[in-house]
């Protein structure tokens, strides 16, 4: 039986084909499942064209539309999570598939991402103040001993049961953290989370988000940290890199 892959999706006509071209060369069968999230481009069209599974989810926000690929794949033992304009390695859903083995009750695995970024100066200024502001979450999460940050974009949903289902099923829909918000239901019930460190189980991924990062840098470099970084708030858990394999390319 094939992997089911939950993709939500809003206006990434430009970047589906590259990703289902990814999933087309998993050593590991995966079945992409698109949910489009209200696009006015031509997502849904390209989806199917390209032999994906579409669903539509009105409701804007993308946790609503991963809801409705959860609902979607009720009863599999394991699902993928990902985002549109991502690229996993051939070997992404085989080694998510090995590390879940064994495990018996509900966990939530994540791998590591890479950002990618056109050469623009600004996306490469976002580059450098994004180092710097990972940096300084990984260092506050291990002095604060806050759980593991959990990247949507790169995720595997293993054993999850009815109950745990239907937690899932009726979250608010929110803005940023969508997988902080997951994973928090598998701690709920007593389930884990597990980072995947190995080069196989990582993610490519865009990096032109977060342009909010910019004065989060320019705080911390003054030694300050803005209030919309505590704990809790929206740009709490943007970490991208494991910072134990991953140290010599942090700012420090």
């Amino acid at each position: 039986m094939s992997i089911p892959v939950v993709i939500p999706a809003y206006n990434e006509a430009e970047h589906l084909p590259r990703l289902i071209s990814a999933l087309d060369r998993q050593t590991e069968p995966v079945e992409p499942i698109v949910v489009d999230n209200g696009s006015t481009d031509l997502t849904a069209d390209i989806a199917r064209n390209l032999g994906a599974t579409v669903l539509c989810e009105e409701e804007s926000g993308q946790l609503r539309a991963i809801q409705k690929g959860l609902g979607h794949v009720v009863g599999h033992n394991m699902i993928l999570m990902t985002d549109a304009d991502s690229e996993p390695g051939d070997q992404w859903a085989e080694t998510m598939l090995m590390h879940s083995q064994g495990l018996q009750s509900p966990a939530m695995l994540t791998g590591t991402l890479d950002f990618f970024y056109p050469k623009t100066p600004s996306l490469q200024t976002l580059r450098f103040a994004r180092r710097i502001y990972i940096e300084h979450r990984a260092r506050q999460n291990t002095k604060c001993g806050r759980p593991l940050t959990m990247h949507g974009s790169n995720a595997a949903l293993v054993n999850v049961d009815e109950q745990l289902n239907d937690s899932l099923l009726k979250l608010p829909n929110i803005g940023l953290n969508n997988d902080q918000a997951i994973a928090n239901e598998f701690l709920k019930i007593g389930g884990s989370l597990v980072r995947i460190t190995d080069k196989e189980a990582r993610v490519k991924t865009e990096g032109d988000r977060y342009p909010s990062i910019y004065s989060a840098a320019r705080y911390l470099l003054k030694g300050k940290e803005p209030a919309y970084l505590g704990e809790g708030s929206r740009f709490a858990e943007l970490e991208v890199f494991d910072t134990k394999t991953k140290s010599n390319d942090f700012v420090s």
